[in-house]
């Protein structure tokens, strides 16, 4: 039997001053129409967060 899938789980970690819901909203939209999502969901279980990194305060 070749090698497969089963479970894919991941971390976005993303540096952006956006609120938590926008955040949220891409991380929607990559999980509906995200093609390298779609095509591992396709085979095995996929799942995971978005994790906001505020930018460093350089002032």
């Amino acid at each position: 039997m070749p090698p497969s899938f089963v479970e894919f789980e991941y971390e976005v970690r993303v540096t952006t001053e956006e609120t938590e819901h926008r955040v949220e909203l891409v991380h929607t939209n990559l999980r509906k129409y995200g093609t390298v999502f779609n095509t591992l969901a396709a085979s095995c279980d996929v799942h995971g967060r978005m994790v906001i990194v505020k930018p460093a305060d350089h002032g």
